[in-house]
């Protein structure tokens, strides 16, 4: 049989779907059926690296849309041609290793999550050094993983280190700063050390702030983070013009339909009604991990 088309196919999708997140969500949604449609035709060819990055993308697509069960199967599929083409300690399949420990540990199942995590970072940090970007992407999501676990100590220690090798590599003020301080700011919350966290997360939104407009979701999630440390700090009516920014971001972003949409709009009516029980997921930040904002390379695996 002649599979030139399909991997024709194939090809052409990978260079339509790239791009960096937001920006590149509308055009990511619009093609997530053909993606779909051909990643189910690619089982029955040999496995390329076109495959395993489709698959990626689509499941770093469902994931965000909360399409859970669906995702973790794109993503298995893409760690294994990824371990058939490059091997068990190829960075690769570390970054696909790591997104799928993020996939498992959203479906309430973070004691699973928590060796693939430690894995994938293992890998990396061989292959890179202590010190890269990569390696905290991988410390965020493990510090995502252990805060799911309950292990707010162990969390913050991870995040912290993550935190430190971005400003490192970036300086204080990028933007990608801001998503490891959020998460930083989350953990103190939980710990019951909000006062410690709300100059870290007025930080975290100027320099979100500083980069982007007011309706980009980096801004929203960062808006989001600050709502949740002043609600704790019961500072209700100071927290709800930022709930309010966050909710319009969310929708700005991914639709009014959104499952963050639908967080935001219920925290937003939990501040009006006293702020007791607000989710303290970070709303849009934990996709957006990696650093450079690619949607290819945003935990998902994959080159351009």
């Amino acid at each position: 049989m002649n599979h030139a088309p399909l991997e024709l196919a194939l090809r052409l999708l990978r260079a339509e779907s790239s791009g960096n997140f937001p920006q590149a969500w509308p055009q990511l949604t619009m093609l997530l059926p053909h993606l779909l449609a051909a990643v189910d035709h690619a089982r029955f060819i040999d496995p390329t690296d076109d495959t395993a990055v489709l698959l990626g993308r689509a499941a770093h697509c469902l994931h965000i849309q909360g399409h859970l069960a669906q995702a973790r199967e794109l993503m298995e599929r893409a760690l294994t041609i990824a371990e058939t083409l490059y091997g068990l300690d190829h960075p690769e399949r570390a970054s696909r290793l790591s997104y799928l420990a993020l996939i498992v540990s959203s479906l309430n199942l973070p004691d699973s999550a928590q060796p693939m995590a430690e894995q994938a970072l293992a890998i990396t940090e061989k292959t890179f050094g202590p010190d890269h970007p990569n390696v905290a992407v991988c410390l965020h999501t493990l510090a995502t993983i252990v805060e799911d676990r309950n292990d707010l100590p162990a969390a913050m220690s991870i995040a912290e280190r993550a935190l430190a090798i971005i400003e490192a590599h970036y300086g204080s003020d990028h933007p990608s700063v801001s998503i490891y301080l959020n998460k930083v700011a989350i953990i103190l919350t939980n710990l019951d050390q909000a006062e410690t966290a709300l100059p870290l997360a007025e930080r975290s939104l100027a320099i979100a702030e500083a980069a982007h407009t007011v309706d980009h979701y980096l801004v929203g999630a960062c808006d989001n983070v600050l709502a949740i440390v002043l609600a704790d700090l019961d500072r209700l009516e100071a927290a709800l013009p930022f709930s309010e920014r966050a909710l319009a971001a969310a929708q700005a972003t991914f639709g009014a339909d959104h499952p963050s949409v639908a967080t935001l709009r219920d925290n937003l009516a939990l501040l009006g009604r006293a702020g007791n029980g607000l989710n303290k997921d970070i709303v849009g930040g934990e996709g957006g991990g990696g650093a450079g904002g690619e949607v290819e390379a945003d935990q998902g695996g994959g080159g351009g």
